[in-house]
């Protein structure tokens, strides 16, 4: 943080992820699963949520290597 409390809009040379920017789409992402408690708080939701991230999700990356970076996760695997 700067001297008067703002967030500096430029960082290192040596950073290969625009921080500032990034950070505010995972603030973004973080009020969208605010929005479904059930993400969070629901232990079956969870565990069906971690199945399809290891079941369907992370196979289907390895079968589609060059769509890796267009394909978007649904809200409960992402999260």
């Amino acid at each position: 943080m700067g001297c008067n409390g703002s967030v500096p809009e430029t960082q290192p040379s040596w950073a290969s992820v625009q921080l500032v920017p990034a950070a505010k789409r995972m603030i973004e992402f973080l009020r969208l699963v605010e929005q479904h408690p059930c993400l969070y708080g629901n232990k079956d939701v969870i565990a069906k949520a971690i199945h399809r991230y290891e079941e369907v999700w992370l196979p289907l990356l390895a079968s589609m290597p060059d769509r890796c970076k267009t394909l978007c996760p649904p809200l409960d695997v992402e999260w």
